[in-house]
């Protein structure tokens, strides 16, 4: 599910109820004006994968970790990393879907008749590149 906000500041944001299979995620009004926006959708996205993880580490620290002081740290540790990760992914993703998308175009221009093969599909003769030495 997709909402829109004018509450906050952030780009964007979402929250994870896992064990209902439901994410959603919230853009904000500076979200519409990210250049970049992709990467930000990207990001949130990750951070709804990741957020299990999250969840199941937060709950063990509560639960087995008595000192509130410690409890704390190791709490904003755990959402430091989660927030590094998200990010991490969010640029090997990007990266993966601009090669994609490089090696689609360089395809295309691959199965792009030439000049010669066109003229060899019209009858005008011209050798193929395939058939060149």
């Amino acid at each position: 599910m997709v909402n829109y906000s004018i509450a906050e500041e952030d780009i964007a944001s979402c929250n994870v109820q896992y064990e209902y299979r439901t994410f959603i995620l919230t853009l904000h009004p500076p979200f519409f004006d990210d250049e970049d926006w992709h990467h930000s959708l990207i990001h949130e996205i990750q951070h709804g994968l990741l957020k299990p993880i999250i969840q199941f580490g937060d709950k063990l620290i509560e639960h087995y970790v008595n000192d509130e002081h410690t409890t704390k740290f190791l709490l904003d540790q755990f959402a430091y990393l989660e927030e590094q990760v998200a990010e991490d992914l969010s640029l090997f993703a990007k990266e993966l879907l601009r090669e994609q998308s490089s090696q689609a175009l360089s395809e295309a221009d691959e199965t792009r008749p030439s000049n010669g093969q066109a003229a060899v599909r019209r009858g005008k003769g011209g050798i193929p590149k395939k058939f060149r030495k």
